[in-house]
């Protein structure tokens, strides 16, 4: 293939491509090849054998761009290492990557590495059919590589706004297939993905469906008690993943793919699984009107039950659930995490409940009869009658072993030896020293902690001391009880006080507390883990929204490095949810900005040309917002008047179907073809029609006057209250193409 006719935007070959303007086989401008300035930009060379095409995705930690193996000649897909915020780039004097003063190098270096663990994760997947191929990674520029297989296609999430929300049943299980048994083989090598939600399948053009990113997959084999990092998707996320120590493994993959299920059938977002805890109200697909047989029904209800051990517990239990008449749902071999100490979870069955007999409720429905039952039964209790005797047997103290006595029998101690001392010389020379013993003794009692609120050290004095009597349990029970609610009490001031760093501390430290005192005792039940976990969803989720109003604040200043920052925080907290839209928020207040910056320009006396010029730098940041168009649109006209040319010549407008110049503007990507007939008039009318469709009304009253000839065009939403995330992603794609092929065409 000859390197000189490929198009950045298709790697196809394109003949005389410097001449032709645009590409004919997906449209891309060829007479202005161009990334931002913090890309790369198009036909750099990576590795000496990677072409790289246009940017085709940009998260907070990394930019995807279509590539072209120079080898093998196949289009691939690259993803740079790219922590927006943290590093920075010219491209048009240098590819390098480097860092922004005052930021910190160990945590960029922390997360390449994370990123190079990504590409090794699933590089051992590779072979897998329902998951995306890692070819190639490697460090150039000062950052990072991977070269993954380019699918042609759009992620479920999108597939999902383009089908009305939802698909068919049938089509959900014949292309989850592939993704289920590749899961399986996932967890057979001892890993879990954590992080799959329809934000990482993607629908290729032919109707099959890959896993992608594998950025938060860990090991679990022989360490499931370890401590995992907490990765998750607010409606696709276990409750075990909200957990620093909550026991992850396949069935918490199970749990986020049967919900994934659920939201292509249903066209629902399942219910969070932290609401879930406290009452359960999610319904089940066949309630919400899913066209599945009852077993699939069951299938994904117990692949999202809300603790693990009543889930499926694996990717090949999920598969017979749902893809053969003969499996059994319920026949579930659960995971060993519940504690003998733990009471029973909302969606448990009481295990010790025996119909088979009315009396002793020893059953011989396993096969061992009664009478075997009741001999074991004897020989153990004489066994340890045998041990108590032997423990009444005094024993010489082990002056080696710490003295375990409660406060109580300390003062008992005292009392005695008060009385037994009668001599007045003994009482007035003792006077000091007695006190002094009082005082040391109502340091350390039990009861003078509590009242201190020391509960921390109390709950530690009495675990040393030997908790047998039901008094100390109690007290115990109490002094936790009391941590507890200082606990939740000193991190909501915290949370209140925007000191989020050290309400997690002190979270994480007080429910690390916990677990070491439900090791050591078994009097700590898992409700208190859950409860601190609640608290920490709530401060997580305070620190989100902290972040959007620091964004906001910098607003009103221009300050746009802190708008970013504050932003990035944001979509980079533990705590982050898809429904936070990051990218939409990002266009909001960009688009807030901008207006600023425009009255502060008009206040100053700018000249139109000047304030054209920066809506154009900034218009694409703005989500190409319609408000600050009709501005450009607005200042173009004036300047036209100013200089006395006429800004574009009036034609008729043809129209097809219902009304609409681009009748299929909102369900399909445009392409050059579709718009290169239109006249400069028409296009104008054309990129405001995407709009029109969702009944916003426009500054322009010959624009207003035009769609009230339709049917179809409602006219019921003022300008200043449109809401721009009512458009697809198809609808924006299509505006940000208009707008392009008009500058182009030198129309703006």
């Amino acid at each position: 293939m000859d390197i000189n006719k490929i198009c950045p935007g298709c790697m196809q070959e394109v003949e005389n491509r410097d001449s032709v303007g645009s590409c004919p086989h997906c449209g891309y401008n060829l007479s202005q090849i161009r990334s931002d300035s913090h890309q790369m930009q198009p036909f750099t060379i990576l590795a000496g054998k990677y072409l790289v095409g246009k940017v085709i995705g940009e998260g907070g930690f990394g930019i995807t761009y279509l590539g072209f193996d120079l080898n093998l000649e196949l289009v691939v897909a690259i993803k740079e290492f790219y922590p927006n915020g943290f590093v920075t780039r010219e491209s048009n004097v240098s590819t390098m990557v480097s860092m922004y003063a005052g930021k910190n190098e160990a945590d960029v270096n922390k997360w390449r590495e994370g990123f190079i663990n990504e590409a090794k994760n699933l590089a051992k997947f590779s072979n897998l059919n329902g998951i995306v191929e890692v070819r190639d990674f490697f460090n150039e520029n000062g950052t990072a590589y991977i070269v993954m297989e380019y699918i042609d296609g759009i992620t479920l999430k999108q597939y999902l706004k383009q089908n009305g929300g939802k698909i068919s049943a049938d089509n959900t299980f014949q292309m989850m297939e592939p993704v289920i048994r590749s899961l399986s083989k996932v967890h057979d090598a001892g890993m879990i993905h954590r992080d799959i939600s329809p934000d990482n399948i993607m629908i290729t053009k032919y109707g099959g469906m890959k896993l992608l990113d594998f950025g938060a997959a860990r090991e679990f084999a022989g360490n499931a008690e370890k401590s995992l990092s907490i990765m998750l998707k607010p409606g696709y996320a276990p409750e075990e993943q909200y957990r620093s120590r909550g026991k992850q493994g396949p069935w918490s993959d199970v749990y986020a793919l049967t919900a994934t299920i659920y939201k292509c059938i249903t066209g629902v977002t399942p219910v969070e699984s932290m609401e879930r805890m406290r009452e359960d109200t999610l319904k089940s697909p066949k309630e919400l009107g899913a066209n599945i047989s009852d077993m699939q029904n069951a299938a994904i209800m117990q692949g999202m039950a809300v603790y693990a051990e009543n889930r499926l517990q694996n990717m090949d239990a999920l598969h017979t659930a749902l893809y053969s008449n003969e499996g059994a749902v319920k026949a579930v071999e659960p995971p060993k995490i519940q504690t003998e100490s733990e009471p029973p979870r909302p969606d448990t069955p009481n295990v010790s409940e025996n119909t088979d007999s009315p009396h002793s409720g020893i059953s011989s429905a396993n096969g061992v009869d009664k009478k075997t039952i009741l001999i074991g039964a004897a020989a153990v209790c004489g066994i340890l009658l045998i041990l108590l005797c032997a423990a009444l047997i005094p024993k010489k103290p082990d002056s080696s072993q710490r003295a375990e006595v409660d406060s109580d029998a300390l003062a008992a101690m005292a009392d005695v030896s008060d009385d037994a001392n009668n001599s007045p010389a003994a009482d007035q020379g003792a006077v000091d020293s007695d006190d002094a013993g009082d005082s040391d003794h109502q340091e350390d009692s039990v009861d003078s902690l509590m009242a201190q609120g020391r509960y921390e050290d109390a709950i530690d004095k009495i675990v040393e001391s030997g908790i047998g009597e039901a008094e100390g349990a109690e007290t115990l029970q109490r002094a936790i009880d009391e941590l507890y609610s200082q606990c939740i009490n000193e991190t909501s001031s915290l949370m209140d006080a925007r000191d989020f760093d050290t309400a997690m501390s002190i979270l994480d430290a007080r429910m690390q507390y916990f677990l070491d005192v439900a090791d050591r005792t078994g009097y700590v039940s898992d409700t208190y883990e859950y409860s601190l976990t609640e608290q920490r969803y709530k401060i997580g989720r305070a620190y989100v929204e902290y972040q959007f109003e620091v964004a906001g604040d910098c607003i009103a200043n221009e300050d746009e490095n802190g708008m970013l920052e504050a932003l990035w925080r944001a979509s980079e907290a533990e705590y982050a949810s898809d429904d936070d839209n990051i990218d939409r928020k990002r266009e909001k207040y960009y688009t807030d900005m901008v207006m600023i910056h425009l009255n502060n320009m008009n206040a100053a006396g700018s000249s139109s040309v000047d304030i054209m010029s920066y809506i154009d730098d900034n218009l694409a940041k703005t989500g190409n917002n319609c408000l600050i168009m009709e501005l450009w649109h607005y200042y173009d006209d004036l300047y036209h008047r100013q200089i006395g040319v006429q800004r574009m010549q009036a034609t008729s407008i043809r129209t097809y179907g219902a009304g609409y110049i681009l009748p299929e503007s909102d369900s399909r990507t445009l392409t050059y073809y579709d718009v290169d007939a239109l006249t400069e008039y028409e296009l104008y009318f054309a990129l405001y029609e995407i709009y029109a469709r969702h009944g916003r009304t426009f500054s322009d009253n010959e624009v207003n006057t035009h769609f009230r000839r339709f049917s179809w065009y409602q006219g019921n939403v003022n300008r200043e209250d449109f809401d721009e995330s009512v458009l697809s992603d198809v609808e924006r794609t299509n505006i940000d193409f208009i707008i392009n092929y008009q500058r182009d065409m030198g129309y703006r």
